[in-house]
């Protein structure tokens, strides 16, 4: 054999030596108290805007029911009015929820009309009909949550906000002293950026937006991800159980191309088994979004992850009542010693 094959056949067997070992034993690693000291089976349950398809979303009553089915964490958005405050909501404007078609920054606070009694879901078909005794109509604001809820651990999503917008929920979280149970970030990989700066060198940890979700994937893919540190603390990643209903269509030939796009999508879930294990492996928090149902929460499981993230906060609570008592979480979540 030639000496350069020789050569070849080494770098080669470096290469994957080097690139297993990263992956399995990866030195760029996250503080995370959240899950520092979460036990490797545990699972921990998490609602979407407080668990939109139970009560209003975002909603001081979505809030209480949230925590009345002993979610571990709640996702929330945010959004600025004209006035400067800083509103729990999901929407730029407020017309799915209230009927006015302007956006929240066009509108002062005490401008934004009450919820409607019958509220389209935010994904798919259906409705959320108001219940008389329970709900109540109002947009809270953020520092009322935070009043209400103190210690239940929150990820923040800024939707987009300007870097005041960034600094003034950045201030609020010092203010309320609840740096290491929250996470906050931008959908959109820009503002994040900004978020970044605001926290850096603090307790406040941030999740990754799309474009650096998607930029992690490909990189998984391409086989070098190992190589790579995380920049953020959390990941959160879509997981779409077949069949999707609302995603078919009338016309056949889009309902056969969502079909095939859901399978693709479904298949890359399914590959990226080992790419969630190192993530967790780095320190980085793990969620599924997107879990409704008790069957859809049981295939998650298969996959090692740290927790899900549900608009049905009592079919989740039932589905971890259900199974073995290895995957149970309880309330207040494990914090790192000395915090």
């Amino acid at each position: 054999m030639e000496w350069y094959w020789i050569l070849i056949i080494v770098i080669i067997s470096l290469y994957i030596i080097l690139a297993a070992t990263l992956f399995c034993f990866p030195p760029w690693r996250k503080e995370n108290p959240i899950i520092i000291d979460l036990d490797e089976n545990k699972v921990l349950l998490g609602s979407h805007r407080a668990g939109s398809k139970e009560r209003f979303e975002s909603t001081i009553p979505a809030f209480r029911n949230s925590l009345g089915q002993a979610m571990n964490f709640i996702e929330l958005d945010v959004h600025t009015t004209k006035d400067g405050k800083i509103v729990v909501f999901h929407d730029p404007t407020v017309y799915r929820m209230t009927g006015l078609d302007r956006t929240i920054e066009e509108l002062n606070y005490d401008e934004i009309p009450p919820i409607m009694d019958r509220v389209k879901f935010p994904f798919g078909d259906g409705f959320y009909e108001k219940q008389e005794g329970i709900d109540e109509p109002r947009v809270p604001l953020l520092r009322e949550i935070f009043e209400l809820f103190p210690g239940v651990p929150m990820n923040i999503d800024l939707k987009r906000g300007s870097p005041e917008q960034a600094q003034e929920v950045y201030n609020m979280i010092l203010e309320f002293k609840r740096e290491d149970i929250t996470y906050i970030g931008d959908t959109f990989e820009k503002e994040n950026k900004i978020v970044n700066k605001i926290i850096k060198g603090t307790r406040v940890r941030s999740f990754a937006s799309v474009q650096y979700t998607i930029r992690t994937v490909l990189l998984y893919f391409l086989g070098i991800l190992q190589f790579f540190p995380f920049k953020y603390h959390s990941f959160w990643w879509p997981y779409i159980p077949p069949p999707v209903k609302w995603m078919k269509h009338e016309n056949k030939k889009l309902s056969c191309k969502y079909s095939c796009i859901l399978k693709i999508f479904q298949c890359c879930t399914w590959l990226m088994k080992p790419m969630f294990w190192h993530l967790k492996r780095k320190g980085v928090l793990v969620i599924f979004w997107g879990i409704d149902t008790q069957q859809e929460f049981r295939q998650a499981l298969k996959y090692p992850i740290h927790g899900v993230l549900t608009d049905c906060p009592s079919e989740m609570r039932k589905a971890m009542d259900s199974i073995t008592e290895k995957y149970k979480t309880t309330l207040p979540l494990p914090k790192r010693k000395g915090v």
